[in-house]
């Protein structure tokens, strides 16, 4: 628009909208906005094109931090891993000394029943 002298986008957008009202009316859904292209400045295709040239750098940052993520996600794996191991293990062990208490109270038991019979012995 430059390249005609002029500046006012919008003021020119509106003005084609309103010719194209009075031309198509109330059809105007049907026949034009279909097809109607939204007009853009030159400002707006320049930032259009510094962000299209930054895509090969995002869309590989995006792949390392994906490659960091799935690292990540296989350390938690293992550590969940581990700490279910871990946890059944305590859990083993608290069983396995409830079971000796147990023992160790029967034969203490046991033990005082031999010792009051040799005293009715000795006695």
């Amino acid at each position: 628009m430059a390249k005609f002298c002029i500046d006012d986008i919008d003021g020119m957008d509106f003005i084609e909208r309103r010719f194209q009202d009075y031309i198509h009316g109330d059809y105007q859904e049907v026949y034009l906005d279909n097809y109607f292209v939204e007009t853009v400045s030159h400002e707006t295709l320049n930032e259009g094109l510094v962000a299209l040239a930054e895509l090969p750098h995002a869309k590989n940052k995006i792949n390392e931090l994906t490659e960091i993520n799935r690292d990540r996600e296989l350390a938690i794996k293992e550590m969940n891993r581990l700490k279910t191991l871990t946890d059944n293990h305590v859990n083993n062990l608290g069983i396995i000394i409830d079971n000796l208490r147990h023992e160790n109270e029967e034969l203490a038991k046991t033990l005082n029943v031999y010792n009051n019979n040799l005293s009715f012995r000795l006695g």
